[in-house]
Formats: structure tokens, sequence, C-alpha cells
């Protein structure tokens, strides 16, 4: 290897290595400038690439190790892990790329040193488009990342190695080193090996989106629990205040009776008034299902005092609805919690009504709530974040769906309504 392929490995190489580490994975470099000295090691490799009896696989395989332990912050465990992936996915890619090369290069007239520069820098790019493409998913990665537990990880590393002995062996045959005889053994292995990749991709999918699901419904539980918490002390308080007016009762009806002997309309107009008030502050609204009433009450405590907010709930729902609690949570928390959002910004007056209706196995149930208009997709979230907001209406359709049931948004004179059908 002479200087000028050793210069040009070296850089394209810990480009691949920086690329892959930060903009990938999220890596943190280290601070101060004792990181830097990682490139001695390369300084070092000129006189021992000049070595021509030197087998030079070694050193440069190592190269990617120093580098990220060295230069990046974190587990060393976690780098091991990390260096073993860089290092077979960065060789399949060049394998690949060199196998494509080659072919072109009895065409084009090039030599050796053309078609290494060519190769390494074809190989950078291709890690440079990854990163612009992947950058804005850094966080995720990195949160999976640290996250991934072993047999994930050995399940990753098998489909990398399975697709390396699949790139290495086209190599081989563009590169005319195997023999006819090698070549249909090879086409065989090769089959084998790509059919044992698909399923090992299949059973990384299904697993991820088992892990999802786990996921989603812990945070759905978790706002179960927290919404039936508080609904559980609104009752209290409710019933605590109840108690309390009817125990005092009495009073108010001799504090009438003397008001009307004395014709004060306006004062009893006043007193009825306050006493409305009362009765607003202990109501608690019952639709059938606690984790829907935990959700409506909620909506009820920030509402209700202000008399320019009409709110209505009709019907009930079933014993037993078709949804799992956590289905439920999703389904009917999300369409209440968008109508509360949107009552907020109705800041002079606001509706908000449900009505439930039964009609023999189907259950009819329809949201409705003043909402301003808003301007291009109905469902599109107005959230800065709108990768981390807006998949509620998703999550509900999917529930729907699921569960063989229909689910319709509309918006027409600023009122927002939300139709759902569920068969029982």
């Amino acid at each position: 290897m002479s200087i000028m392929e050793w210069v040009i490995w070296a850089v394209t190489e810990t480009i691949k290595y920086y690329l892959i580490s930060y903009g990938i994975f999220g890596c943190e470099v280290k601070k101060g400038i004792a990181k830097y000295t990682v490139f001695l090691y390369l300084v070092i490799g000129i006189p021992v690439m000049m070595v021509e009896k030197y087998d030079k696989i070694f050193f440069t395989s190592f190269w990617g190790l120093f580098f990220l332990c060295l230069f990046f912050q974190g587990q060393f465990r976690k780098k091991i892990q990390m260096i073993i992936l860089q290092y077979i996915a960065i060789t399949v890619v060049d394998t690949s790329l060199w196998s494509f090369m080659f072919l072109l290069k009895n065409n084009m007239g090039w030599n050796s040193d053309i078609l290494t520069m060519t190769s390494e820098i074809e190989g950078t790019l291709f890690w440079i488009f990854i990163f612009l493409r992947s950058r804005k998913y850094r966080n995720s990665i990195k949160q999976l990342w640290e996250e991934l537990p072993v047999k994930y990880y050995i399940l990753i590393v098998s489909i990398l190695l399975g697709i390396g002995f699949i790139s290495a062996d086209t190599f081989a045959v563009v590169n005319g080193e195997m023999t006819e005889k090698m070549g249909q053994i090879a086409y065989v292995i090769c089959n084998i090996v790509l059919i044992l990749v698909i399923i090992g991709c299949i059973i990384f999918a299904k697993s991820m989106y088992s892990k999802q699901q786990l996921q989603i419904e812990k945070k759905y539980n978790q706002i179960n629990l927290d919404v039936q918490k508080k609904y559980y002390a609104r009752i209290q308080e409710k019933i605590l205040g109840l108690r309390e007016f009817r125990h005092d009762v009495n009073k108010h009806i001799r504090v009438l009776r003397t008001l009307c002997q004395q014709g004060e309309i306006d004062s009893i107009r006043n007193y009825v008034e306050d006493l409305d008030g009362i009765m607003r502050e202990t109501k608690i609204v019952y639709t059938g299902n606690q984790i829907v009433d935990g959700f409506i009450n909620q909506l009820y405590e920030k509402f209700e005092g202000n008399h320019t907010y009409e709110l209505e709930v009709s019907g009930r729902l079933p014993e037993r609805l078709p949804l799992s609690d956590v289905e439920t949570g999703i389904l009917f928390g999300n369409a209440i919690d968008n109508a509360m959002e949107a009552l907020e910004k109705c800041k002079d007056s606001g509706m908000f009504k449900m009505q439930i209706q039964r009609y023999q196995d189907t259950l009819f149930v329809e949201i409705c709530n003043t909402a301003p208009e808003k301007e291009g997709e109905l469902l599109e979230t107005e959230k800065l974040d709108k990768r981390n907001h807006g998949i509620g209406t998703k999550n509900m359709r999917t529930v729907v769906q699921k569960n063989k049931g229909e689910i319709e948004w509309s918006q027409a004179k600023g009122i927002f309504t939300v139709k759902i059908t569920l068969v029982l």
C-alpha cells in the first residue's frame, strides 16, 4: 500500500466511522484535546504500511476500535458492540462497491489506484447520504440502541453477517476467484443465507413491533391509572360537597321562604343562581364506563365553572365494550383530550356534547365541540413537534378498524365532530 492509498483510506474510513457513530448512533464526542491523540495511530501506520511482508488487515481493522473508544463518550461494552456493527456494515458496503467498480475496471481502463480511490470515495458518499437521511431520527436511534436487548443485537449482527457473506461471494465471482464448481456451491449457500436473512428480518421486525405495542399499552395504562385516581378523588370531593349541601338544604329553604315573603325577587334569583352553581360543582357525569367517566369529568372540572360553556353528555355506554382498557383509553381519551384542547382555544364560549346511542348490536357515539377553523388537513396537528404529536387520531383509527368499527371526523361552521361506530 502506497502512502497515497494509506492517506485516502485513513481519511475516508475516519469519515465513515464518525458519520455512523455521531450522526446515526448519537455518540457524543469527548471534551478536551486528549481525544486527538488517537490520530497518532494513523501516523504510526505510515511506516507499517511500507513493510510489504506485514499483513495490514489487522492494523487497519483496529483503527475503528481505537477511534471509537478514544474519540467518543460511552460505555466500553456498548462501544465494542457498536464497532462490530459498524465494521461489518462498512465492509459490506465497500465490498459491494468494489464488485460494481471491478466490472467497470476493464471497460474504463482504470488502474488499481483509481479503482481504490473511486471505491473509497463512493463508500464515503454512501454514508454521507445515510447520515443526511437519518439525522432527524438521531435521538430515537440513540435511545433504541441504548435499550437494545442482547438477543436483538445478536440477531442484527447475524443478519449483517449473512448479507456480508452474499456480498463477499458476489465479489469473488466478479473477480474471477471461483471455479465453476465452487460457484455452484456458493450459489446454493447464498440462497440458504438469503432465506435466513429474510427470516431474521421478519423476526426482528415482529419483535420490534411487539415491543412498540407493549410500550403503547404501558403508556396508556399509566394514563388510564392517573385519570382514574383523579376521577375517584374528584368523586370523593363531590360526595362531600353534596353531603354539605343536603345538610344545609333546610336552611336554604327557610332563606328562600323569607325572601318570598318579603317579595325580594332579585335576591331570590341571585340566591337560586348561587345554589345552581353549588349543584354544578357537585355534579358527576356517568357514562357507564369508568375510564370514559374519568376523561369526561376532567373536561367538566376544567370548564363547568364557566357558564359560557355548554357541556352535555347523554346516553350510557354498555357495561362491556368490545375494547380493552388500553383501547378504550386510546379511543375516547384522545377524542376528549382533543375536544378539551379545542375548547381552550375558544376563549369566549364553547360547547361540548357527547351523545351515546345503541341500536341492537351496534353502538353509536358522537362527540361535538366548538373549534377554531383551521387551514390544511383536518387531522393535521398544529403543534410544532409534529413528529411526536398528531399520532392520536391514527391510533384511534387503528383501534376502531381492529374492532371492525368505523370512525369519521368532520368540521363545519365552527363545530368539530367525531362519529364512532362499534359492533358490540
